[in-house]
């Protein structure tokens, strides 16, 4: 902690660039941040969303030279940020270090490669409702009207998630809201009936 420095980010501030020097790496203390990737061809895919407690950034602890995706916050955020100095010195003092680090690394590479899984094998129907169900599991937060996702998310990204296009997101979700499944609010959605939206994930029976 006495090697970290602390960052209050604004909404839209980019902490790092995918393909920028890999100087250092964070740890998110509040808000939201999500890291993405872009193709030569130019289409932007987005990997995950960092939530509060998490690493990301975190290549140079394990030797890279570059940073393969970009990190911008979403929301007002903070976080704690391990300059190049800071990294060499954790690294020296702290090998084991390196191990968390790839367990972490390899359990996301885990998830990603589900993703690719899904959208090889799946239809665009199931893989929308695991991404919400994901995303309901890591920032979901309960109320009186169901599974709010606390994340500002929107039909783009939701379809650079899932492989498909923004009108095939709108239209799933305005049928899934006129079911009872979901609720959209500005840039949030709530999962009204959880068991209904994991029936279409896992393509079980429909009723709760």
């Amino acid at each position: 902690m006495r090697l970290a420095a602390r960052r209050q980010l604004r909404e839209g501030t980019v902490l790092f660039h995918q393909g920028d020097p890999a100087a250092g790496f964070y740890v998110l203390l509040s808000g939201r941040v999500k890291v993405s990737q872009t193709t030569p061809e130019g289409h932007e895919t987005l990997m995950r969303f960092i939530a509060p407690g998490e690493l990301f950034g975190c290549v140079p602890l394990i030797g890279e030279d570059a940073y393969p995706g970009t990190a911008r916050a979403v929301e007002p955020a903070e976080v704690l940020a391990w300059d190049a100095a800071a990294t060499k010195t954790l690294l020296e003092k702290y090998p084991k270090l390196v191990v968390n680090v790839l367990h972490t690394i390899g359990g996301r590479l885990r998830e990603f490669q589900v993703r690719l899984v899904e959208a090889s094998t799946e239809r665009v129907e199931r893989r929308l409702a695991r991404a919400l169900v994901r995303l309901a599991d890591q920032a979901g937060r309960r109320t009186d009207q169901g599974i709010r996702i606390e994340l500002p998310i929107t039909r783009a990204e939701l379809a650079q998630m899932t492989g498909t296009t923004v009108y095939t997101v709108s239209r799933l979700l305005a049928e899934w809201q006129r079911s009872g499944i979901v609720a959209t609010e500005r840039r949030h959605l709530v999962v009204r009936r959880p068991h209904g939206l994991v029936a279409i994930a896992e393509e079980l029976g429909r009723d709760d």
